[in-house]
């Protein structure tokens, strides 16, 4: 199966990526930047720029898979902007690139990738929630807590779509959230509920 994983440097998209490879699964990874690898290939095979701040960029990214013919089986959006600032100090541009980044480009990008027909029919596409939104600024906040709306009106019921709740960002149970991942992108049989804790 070939998969897409956004801001595959992070903690929890670096470990899924890595799980959904070990499991024999292809892994494109769309970030600004390459994750670093003993071997420099993977990197420059399966990682493709993309700065989630930029709305054109989304463009770019689908046209990639679809000139090449490339089907994805599932997408996880793990990209993800948290600018450390007080709460005083937040600035309706922070919160406007934190949307962006957060909600509206991965969302944009999920219509893209279905509307050129690179999603297969039983892909699913999955929007990671956080557990707690302690210690998180209040443009991460902001932009967290619109995720579902902003999905359900954008995107409309058209793909099997998936909140998995992942515990707080420090990593501890990485390795458990990506297992978890990993089955709920594969099993072949759906959730009931589109809200699953990891």
């Amino acid at each position: 199966m070939i998969f897409l994983v956004t801001g595959a440097r992070g903690t929890y998209g670096s470990v899924i990526t890595d799980e959904l490879r070990l499991n024999g699964h292809v892994v494109y990874e769309a970030q600004k930047k390459p994750r670093k690898y003993e071997n420099p290939d993977i990197a420059i095979e399966f990682w493709l720029s993309t700065d989630f701040d930029d709305a054109a960029d989304m463009v770019l990214l689908v046209q990639q898979f679809y000139t090449r013919d490339i089907k994805l089986d599932g997408v996880v959006h793990c990209v993800k902007r948290d600018d450390r600032v007080n709460d005083d100090d937040a600035s309706i541009f922070q919160v406007e690139h934190h949307i962006a980044v957060n909600v509206l480009n991965p969302i944009f990008l999920t219509r893209y990738l279905r509307d050129f027909g690179v999603l297969t029919t039983k892909a699913r596409v999955l929007f990671p929630l956080d557990k707690t939104e302690k210690q998180k600024s209040t443009p991460y906040s902001i932009s967290k807590s619109i995720v579902v709306t902003a999905v359900q009106a954008i995107l409309k019921d058209t793909l099997d779509v998936f909140y998995p709740v992942f515990p707080d960002a420090d990593g501890t149970d990485s390795v458990t959230v990506a297992s978890n991942v990993c089955e709920l992108l594969t099993d072949s049989i759906a959730p009931k509920s589109q809200l699953i804790p990891m």
